[in-house]
């Protein structure tokens, strides 16, 4: 066989690129789109609540949930009851949300967190909103033992949804902590 023989036509490359490929991505596309509506029908029918990023409590808090957050490196997903994030190790580890805020206003960051002794003393950055707060994670009676740290207040500027990071600045020993909440307390004064 010559090369000539094998050689693709540049002219049938170039409708291939216009034609074809534009219309695979819109089966693709239509496919995705029509599986969202069909989903969101069968949601709005079961009569199940949506499930949310950020649980809104009557008087007007937000708890961020464990299973919507994105996790970074090796940081691990535990399940079941009590639903945490643990194995935070690396300074390069993140843990994000991406949520929606009704109420415009001034609300404390409280993280529900377990730390030992020994790894006592890592801080850590909380970003939300251009806000950028730091807390230092305390022995709070062991791994098993969860207390509220208070990380500060971030002015949300109006309704919309926003995302609130948390990273490492500096880890003390070998673990940052063990995080099985993040809660928005809107501050009423």
């Amino acid at each position: 066989m010559s090369d000539a023989a094998t050689k693709e036509n540049p002219v049938i490359g170039l409708i291939k690129s216009i034609v074809v490929i534009p219309l695979v991505m819109a089966v693709v596309m239509g496919t995705g789109w029509g599986l969202v509506r069909w989903s969101a029908r069968l949601q709005a029918e079961s009569g199940i609540p949506d499930p949310r990023p950020a649980e809104r409590a009557a008087d007007g808090s937000l708890s961020l949930q464990m299973p919507f957050a994105q996790v970074s490196g090796e940081i691990s997903y535990h399940g079941g009851r009590h639903q945490s994030l643990g194995n935070w190790r690396r300074a390069d580890e993140t843990v994000t949300w991406k949520f929606e805020v009704e109420k415009p206003g001034r609300y404390a960051v409280e993280l529900d967190c377990a730390c030992n002794s020994a790894d006592a003393g890592s801080v850590i950055r909380v970003e939300m909103a251009g806000a950028a707060l730091q807390a230092t994670i305390p022995d709070t009676g062991g791994s098993n033992t969860f207390k509220t740290v208070r990380a500060g207040e971030v002015e949300v500027p109006s309704a919309g949804w926003f995302e609130l990071r948390i990273a490492p600045v500096t880890i003390a020993h070998q673990s940052v902590m063990i995080l099985r909440g993040v809660k928005l307390v809107p501050n009423k004064s």
